[in-house]
């Protein structure tokens, strides 16, 4: 079997295994969890929601450069100190705006 088809079937499976655990999770565990108190399972999937939005922002398109630019890079060390680097600084980057109009967005949520 060829080094793609078994990454593609490898990758394939390992995203089957995660949904069907999402779906668990989403169907019977919370349900469960939260049967006195099902505002919080509605609290939780907004907080699951605000991070998946804050961390698409956050990355600062890393992702997108590691895979550009990777393979031009003669020492990969170097690359890997980037790929830190810029999703720590906009992480920085969102927390000082968050406290520099945290009124606003309260207003606004």
């Amino acid at each position: 079997m060829g080094i793609v088809r078994s990454q593609s079937i490898k990758n394939s499976l390992s995203f089957y295994i995660g949904m069907i655990i999402g779906a668990l999770n989403t169907v019977i565990i919370y349900p469960n969890a939260f049967h006195d108190n099902p505002e919080y399972f509605g609290l939780i999937q907004i907080i699951i929601a605000y991070g998946v939005i804050i961390s698409a922002f956050t990355s600062l398109s890393t992702p997108q450069i590691f895979l550009r630019f990777f393979p031009s890079i003669n020492h990969k060390g170097q690359l890997y100190l980037i790929s830190f680097i810029l999703p720590f600084l906009g992480f920085i980057i969102f927390i000082l705006l968050f406290f520099l109009f945290k009124s606003q967005i309260f207003d606004i949520l």
